[in-house]
C-alpha cells in the first residue's frame, strides 16, 4: 500500500513539502486502493482568513493538504467518506474548522471545487493583509460535515 501511495503522489502536484501531515486515511476495497487523505489537526494560521482572523493561534483547526481518489472511482462517495472520517476526528478534537486549499492545477480544478462545495466547504475571504489575493482557501465546520454524512 505504501508503495502505491507514493507512486500516486509522485505524479501529482502537491504542497506537502511545506506541510506536515500526521494523519493518513486510506480507502480500499480488498487489496485495491481507492483513495487516501493526508492531513493534520494542528492548523493555527487563522490570520490568512478574514472570518477566523481573530482566533488565537492556540485555537487549533484541521488541515487537509492532500486528498486523492483513483479516477475510475470518483463520484462514488470515496472522497466524501474520507472527508467525513477526517471531519469526525476534527469534531472530536473540537477543531474550529477544517481548512484546505484546492489543487491549483487546471486539469479538473472546477470539479474539485464543486466536490468540496458539495461536502460543506465554502470559500474563505482572505484577511486584509492578504487582500491582494482572490479567495484561495476553503473551510468547513467539522460538525456540519459529520451531520451531512448521517443524512
Amino acid at each position: 500500500m505504501a508503495e502505491q501511495l507514493e507512486d500516486w503522489k509522485s505524479g501529482l502536484l502537491t504542497r506537502l513539502d511545506r506541510l506536515k501531515p500526521d494523519k493518513y486515511l486510506v480507502a480500499a476495497e480488498g487489496e485495491q486502493l481507492l483513495g487516501f487523505l493526508e492531513g493534520h489537526h494542528e492548523f493555527s494560521n487563522w490570520g490568512l482568513m478574514a472570518r477566523y482572523a481573530e482566533l488565537p493561534t492556540e485555537a487549533l483547526g484541521s488541515y487537509v493538504p492532500f486528498i486523492y481518489v483513483v479516477p475510475e472511482r470518483r463520484g462514488n462517495g470515496v472522497g466524501a467518506a474520507l472527508l467525513r472520517e477526517f471531519a469526525r476526528e476534527a469534531a472530536a478534537r473540537s477543531s474550529a474548522a477544517i481548512v484546505l486549499q484546492p489543487d491549483e492545477a487546471d486539469n479538473g480544478r472546477s470539479s474539485r471545487i464543486e466536490f468540496f462545495k458539495q461536502n460543506g466547504f465554502t470559500w474563505e475571504e482572505p484577511s486584509v493583509e492578504y487582500s491582494a489575493h482572490e479567495p484561495w482557501l476553503m473551510s468547513a465546520v467539522p460538525i456540519a460535515i459529520t451531520q451531512l454524512s448521517d443524512a
